[in-house]
């Protein structure tokens, strides 16, 4: 299994403090965070383009990065999170909401390690014109520092 690269947690003393401690707060908190990105396009090196961050893509991020705060906190870290991942793996849509409301014809699986939190996977979708939708950031898997 390879290692992606790492990048240290850049978010301030402040920010980290206002995380809320339930987890529907952590929905609300992130809905409200991560919404501030919607029809911003954010540079992919790994991917060759933009991701732009859509709309229908806020509650699904929301709802897995609300499990944890560990989640939370990679959620909160999209953009740097998108600027530094590698490619995992391309697969073909699953069908249901990847295919019928997102219209993506490949699913692109990144990753990167963020220092003392773990590794985010972050899944972007491509449109059949070419162009990136961030889908969701899910699986935070825990790993030690």
């Amino acid at each position: 299994m390879r290692n992606p690269a790492s990048i240290e947690c850049t978010l301030s003393k402040a920010t980290l403090k206002a995380i809320p401690a339930t987890t529907s707060e952590r929905k609300r908190f992130l809905q409200g965070r991560i919404g501030a990105f919607v029809g911003k396009d954010f540079p992919c090196p790994a991917l060759g383009g933009k991701v732009k961050v859509i709309k229908k893509s806020v509650g699904e991020t929301a709802f897995h990065a609300c499990k944890s705060r560990r989640s939370t906190i990679c959620a909160l870290m999209l953009p740097a999170i998108i600027k530094n991942a590698e490619l995992a793996g391309t697969t073909a849509p699953k069908g249901g909401r990847q295919t019928k409301e997102f219209f993506f014809k490949k699913i692109h699986n990144l990753e990167v390690r963020v220092k003392y939190y773990g590794t985010a996977r972050l899944t972007v979708g491509e449109r059949s014109a070419g162009n990136f939708v961030e889908y969701c950031i899910t699986n935070i898997k825990i790993a030690r520092p």
